[in-house]
């Protein structure tokens, strides 16, 4: 993961969008647990150490999610 977040970073410098891009990991972390159910994977696969790191963006409410986001029933359902 840490290789990918190095190269992810240079590319945005390269062209030229700065910032941090925490909201992706964010997205990343949930649709890999609303799709897998397994809240551990989603964690290995972002580089956590420990899964209480992982727990934090794993607090959201989903009901507000699913207004925001319709498609996302499809990764609960799959």
């Amino acid at each position: 993961p840490d290789y990918y977040s190095r190269k992810f970073k240079e590319a945005c410098r390269a062209a030229g969008v700065e910032g941090r891009f925490h909201g992706l990991r964010a997205t990343f972390i949930i649709r890999k647990w609303l799709e897998t159910k397994d809240l551990y994977l989603a964690s290995v696969l972002a580089g956590h150490k420990q899964i209480t790191t992982t727990q934090i963006y794993a607090q959201f409410d989903l009901r507000k999610l699913e207004q925001d986001f319709p498609k996302i029933k499809d990764y609960q359902n799959a």
